[in-house]
């Protein structure tokens, strides 16, 4: 009876926490994260395209450092929600459709938008192609710009990575003033960003740009219960060298002679190969561990060309923006506005050779077969004048 007579006071203190701060995200009835334009450029990045990839919901297809994978796409930031392609998500600005960057296609690069002039990104994860057409599927991506900014808003800024390489510089001002007792306004920003190349020889660790490349590598012939493979580092292949080679085979491959003359051939039953050097001259390669009795055309720590000593991580990046916005309110149901922008982006990226391969050996001056000399004393330049007369 004591215990059920307890004063009910005495289980604690209830705390209620009201805000006044909206949070429309909270009451949607689809999906919604809200980022704000400080969230946006507090991460130190210049491409906001870059920053929105952050988020679990958006896949990196067409950042920056993936813009390099097709041709003319360098440079360009296109949003993509739940990885279903960029032409599912449609791109907003102030609820409206935006002008698009390419000539016959409609998705937004993020480059022609203002960063300075954001106030706020709405990304609605749900479909909603009920209400915006199939452009919608995977959701939409709305940029709320700042309507009444009144003031100047200079900003700069400098970066580099902690290798002392790819450093990012912006430059930005905005200047908005508003008029008629708050009624209209007029806001202009101007902006200027440059991000430098970053290609994969600076990166040798990372891609084997000169080292090496790092994969999984035939060690041996595969059998039905095991494939014979190994995750190795220093991968070099036989067929490519930036400088010219030369392969001594009687046949259509690497792997063997061929029939070829035996001195042409290695004891495993490959041909050897012969690479140019910078003088001009010709050498025979390192080959390292040779992989070709297993089937493959590389070698570990040998000679030959790594194909990854040319090609892009980040492409260069340099963005204009001026942009002006301005309107007047007459009445609640008449608000007319004007929005102008320019926008130029150059970018710059670094794709990888394409190489020759087949053609005659060649012949010593004499006319007989080069292969089976002494092929180091023919020099490149000797070699393909030869070739030019006889042709």
């Amino acid at each position: 009876m004591a215990d059920a007579q307890a004063d009910p006071a005495a289980g604690g203190d209830i705390v209620v926490t009201g805000s006044r701060i909206a949070r429309p995200s909270l009451s949607s009835i689809q999906p919604a994260t809200t980022l704000t334009g400080a969230d946006l450029t507090r991460t130190g990045g210049i491409v906001i395209g870059d920053v929105l990839n952050d988020l679990p919901a958006l896949r990196s297809t067409f950042s920056q450092a993936n813009s390099t994978q097709y041709l003319g796409t360098s440079g360009l930031n296109l949003l993509d929600l739940r990885g279903l392609g960029v032409p599912r998500t449609l791109v907003l600005v102030n609820g409206r459709r935006h002008i698009t960057s390419q000539e016959g296609e409609f998705q937004v690069d993020t480059n022609t938008i203002p960063t300075d002039l954001i106030d706020r990104v709405d990304v609605v994860t749900g479909g909603s192609s009920a209400v915006y057409g199939s452009d919608a599927m995977a959701g939409v991506v709305n940029f709320v710009m700042k309507r009444d900014f009144d003031g100047v808003m200079l900003n700069a800024q400098s970066g580099i990575s902690d290798k002392r390489d790819r450093g990012t510089y912006r430059v930005s001002g905005t200047f908005g003033k508003n008029f008629a007792e708050g009624r209209g306004n007029v806001a202009l920003s101007l902006e200027y960003n440059r991000a430098n190349l970053l290609t994969n020889a600076d990166r040798d660790e990372l891609t084997g740009a000169f080292s090496g490349r790092n994969q999984f590598q035939l060690v041996d012939r595969p059998t039905a219960n095991s494939p014979k493979r190994r995750f190795l580092t220093g991968v070099h292949s036989f067929g490519y060298d930036n400088g010219g080679n030369f392969v001594a085979y009687n046949g259509g491959s690497l792997l063997d002679c061929g029939g070829g003359i035996a001195s042409a051939c290695l004891p495993n039953g490959a041909p050897r190969v012969f690479g140019f050097k910078p003088d001009g001259s010709l050498s025979e390669y390192n080959y390292g561990t040779d992989f070709r009795p297993a089937g493959s055309n590389n070698n570990q720590n040998g000679d030959g060309g790594t194909l990854t000593d040319r090609g892009t991580l980040d492409p260069s990046l340099k963005r204009y923006v001026a942009n002006f916005i301005a309107h007047y309110d007459v009445s609640e149901g008449f608000k007319p506005f004007i929005e102008a922008k320019f926008v130029r982006v150059e970018s710059f990226n670094q794709g990888t050779p394409t190489f020759g391969q087949g053609g005659t050996q060649g012949s010593d001056g004499d006319g007989g077969p080069a292969v089976g000399g002494d092929l180091s004393r023919f020099r490149g330049p000797d070699l393909f004048r030869q070739r030019l007369s006889q042709a």
